[in-house]
């Protein structure tokens, strides 16, 4: 295998710097080839995919194995050799219209593969990231919550020294506790401040909805990651949590190609997650659900809610839909679509507009085309809750005050008030199942507004929200036909 003085010396050369990972860049791609080439199975995958989905975020190039890259196996690779002898190493495919790109491209492809550079030679040696957070208590206004952070030093040759955690919260009205030290962190492993949480404290006259709070790793005063939290005030009521740590009882897979499981490449928090492909890439020309058993009854809640943390890694064309049914599962509507790739990061859905459905699923599904199988879509610390307090809930709308008309709708609704007061500022907005807002009217009651022009828009459900400041807040579901 060494017959070739370049291949000699490239061998020469790593025995002497003893290098922890490496890149041997080609083109073009537009991937990331991790080992082996020679056939389909990636050693390791658990933390060149973990590495993979947080410095090929900055560029959405999928990463995998050769055969799932490019449609065929290579021998002899240099990143297969460097594996053997204890070296991560990977092969950029950079980007671009062939092996010769036009000169005015050159900058472009070299500056969005300049972060995954840096982050291969931060893990060469010690890198803190937050790798999973707990809050405790509730966020009401006069009151104290806490939160435990877990870091995680993702590096592979050094110990972080002087590891510290801090937490600015977004919004004067909340105080934090003092930022926190968590010594030393040993390569590939993890701390926490559990027994000495941060304290989170609300003003007694805090009014906002929601607030976020930045946690920030630095090692020897040098930063490293951060990652942001939005935190609902309220009284929470937790529904349903699930961190795929006893399993995937819960969920019903469905479809075709590999169907989504517990994963035990990566997690969150603990060491397992649920996702699409464990193990490794997905397949082409697939279409399958993860859907969760337990059907909600929001019929008494006051401000249902969602949360989970997810990464993925997606080649265009393919992506994962985030979905809810009313109807028992006989049809499905879109909350959110993920597409391209991103490193683990919280996502929360406030499903005011579900109060008093009492009859509610939820589910993930999974499109692939038949391209390139990417990592695919990862989640962890799946919750359901309810929140209740005088800063989330809508006031007490009274419903003869209002009347609405057509339900369902064709090319207009018509709203009328029959008690209220002269002058007062009426607001009337028309929003869809992921809270854009389709039209928007103002005016003075008693009156009526109408919304027109509506024959175009898509079949299905939508939320007429009416905002009256003597009435209150008042949201009806409208069916389009």
């Amino acid at each position: 295998p060494f017959s070739e003085p370049e291949s000699s010396a490239v061998r020469d050369f790593m025995a002497q710097v003893l290098p922890k990972t490496a890149f041997s860049t080609h083109s073009t791609a537009g991937s990331y080839l991790m080992p082996y080439g020679y056939n389909t199975s990636p050693p390791a995958f658990e933390i060149y995919s973990e590495w993979a989905s947080v410095f090929l975020s900055e560029n959405d190039y999928p990463y995998g194995v050769t055969f799932q890259m490019l449609g065929y196996t290579s021998c002899g690779t240099t990143r297969d050799f460097m594996h053997s002898e204890g070296i991560y190493g990977w092969t950029p495919e950079i980007d671009g219209s062939g092996f010769w790109p036009p000169q005015s491209t050159i900058f472009d492809l070299v500056g969005e593969n300049v972060f995954p550079l840096f982050y291969q030679s931060w893990i060469a040696g010690a890198f803190v990231d937050v790798q999973s957070h707990e809050l405790g208590g509730n966020a009401i206004p006069g009151e104290t919550m806490e939160l435990t952070v877990e870091v995680k030093n993702v590096g592979v040759g050094a110990t972080a020294e002087n590891v510290i955690v801090e937490v600015t919260p977004s919004h004067p009205g909340i105080t934090v506790s003092a930022p926190q030290s968590y010594g030393s962190v040993a390569p590939r492993s993890r701390a926490d401040n559990l027994g000495t949480s941060f304290e989170i404290t609300l003003d007694p006259n805090f009014t906002e909805s929601s607030f976020e709070l930045t946690l920030v790793t630095t090692q020897d005063g040098i930063f490293n990651d951060q990652m942001v939290l939005t935190v609902q005030t309220g009284e929470k009521e937790v529904l349903y949590f699930d961190n795929a740590e006893n399993g995937a009882s819960n969920w019903i897979s469905s479809g075709t190609g590999i169907l989504w499981s517990v994963v035990l490449d990566d997690a969150y928090s603990g060491t397992q997650c649920f996702g699409d492909s464990n193990g490794g890439n997905g397949e082409n020309n697939t279409q399958n659900s993860f859907e969760l058993l337990p059907t909600f009854d929001f019929s008494g809640a006051q401000q249902p809610a969602i949360s989970f943390v997810s990464k993925y890694s997606f080649e265009n064309g393919d992506r994962v839909d985030f979905q809810m049914s009313l109807d028992a599962g006989i049809s499905w509507q879109t909350l959110d679509s993920f597409e391209g790739a991103e490193s683990w990061h919280e996502k929360n859905y406030l499903l005011q507009n579900l109060q008093g459905e009492a009859s509610v699923n939820f589910r993930f599904t999974l499109f692939n085309d038949s391209f390139i199988p990417a990592d695919g879509f990862y989640f962890d610390d799946f919750e359901v809750a309810n929140y209740t307090n005088g800063i989330l809930g809508n006031s007490d709308f009274e419903f003869n005050v209002v009347g609405v008309s057509p339900n369902p709708f064709s090319g207009q609704i018509v709203v009328k008030w029959f008690d209220t007061v002269d002058f007062a500022l009426i607001k009337v907005g028309l929003f869809d199942l992921q809270g854009r807002a389709i039209d928007m009217k103002l005016g003075y009651g008693p009156k009526e507004i109408t919304i027109n022009g509506l024959e175009n828009l898509s079949s299905g459900l939508y939320f007429l929200r009416i905002e009256d400041p003597v009435k209150g807040q008042f949201v009806q579901k409208m069916i389009k036909q």
